[in-house]
């Protein structure tokens, strides 16, 4: 990218996310959501009054607005010698990613400030937008996808998850279809990721890639220890595993992005 295309990124990322809080507090304010219906009362937090239903778990998100942010910053000062990163050298890839790490912030806050099914549905268009991502961006390196090679395979994981999170179904562990979706792009993210450093022998700084996997997997068991009713629950503690779920996760991401900027060419 040249320094005009490394400017844009930075502009349209931070614009991206001044456009979409003003509209998530206008929606909120507005009760575009819906009616509160105590959606997401499985996460612990007691519910509050007022517009903000559960306060750590909602700005517990600004963390995934900051990553995207810093990774905008990142690409915009142009300091990191990578050779071959698409995210850091082709400005489509670079602004696709940084603004929507910024948009997982308000799809995120949308059901835990809201409460209601429609800030549900955001929460969970967020958490797809990750896996659809991640594991479309490891088959365009595996395979050296054009464009719209891509953006095809993004909007086929996208349409799988929707398919799963309308047609929905108990499963064991992640609760319902929706997280099985999610769960099972970003394992196929994972062996796809292995496949390219050990197959395709191109070269990236391993050590973000595995403290990624950390901060997911870390992030999975308190998810699944800290909800309503078990032991590790305290409705009204400001300390909350969701909101740790959150953070993690937003670190797990810029991890990877380090990790996607050091791709280098073949040994």
């Amino acid at each position: 990218m040249n320094l005009k295309e490394r400017k844009l990124v930075l502009i349209s990322t931070i614009l991206t996310t001044i456009v979409s809080l003003f509209v998530f507090f206008l929606a909120l304010k507005g009760q575009w959501f819906g009616e509160f219906n105590g959606a997401g009362d499985v996460f612990c937090e007691k519910t509050h009054d007022g517009l903000i239903k559960q306060p750590a778990n909602t700005w517990s998100n600004l963390m995934f607005i900051i990553g995207g942010l810093l990774s905008a910053w990142v690409i915009y000062r142009g300091k990191f010698q990578s050779f071959d990163s698409p995210i850091y050298n082709q400005f489509f890839y670079g602004v696709f990613f940084c603004n929507f790490f910024v948009l997982l912030g308000p799809g995120s806050m949308a059901m835990h400030a809201s409460m209601t099914n429609i800030g549900g549905f955001f929460d969970m268009l967020s958490m797809y937008l990750i896996c659809s991502f991640t594991f479309a961006y490891s088959i365009l390196r595996y395979f050296k996808l054009q464009k719209s090679g891509f953006l095809l395979l993004f909007l086929v994981n996208m349409s799988i998850c929707l398919t799963a999170h309308f047609f929905k179904f108990d499963v064991p562990l992640v609760h319902f279809s929706g997280n099985l979706a999610f769960a099972t792009f970003l394992i196929l993210m994972g062996i796809t990721e292995i496949l390219i450093i050990y197959k395709k022998k191109i070269r990236h700084d391993q050590s973000y890639a595995w403290a990624a996997l950390i901060c997911i997997l870390l992030s999975f068991t308190i998810w699944n220890l800290t909800q309503t009713g078990s032991s590790l629950c305290d409705p009204s503690s400001i300390i909350q595993g969701h909101a740790i779920w959150h953070i993690l996760d937003a670190l797990a991401l810029g991890l990877l992005f380090r990790y996607y900027i050091s791709q280098k060419r073949k040994l």
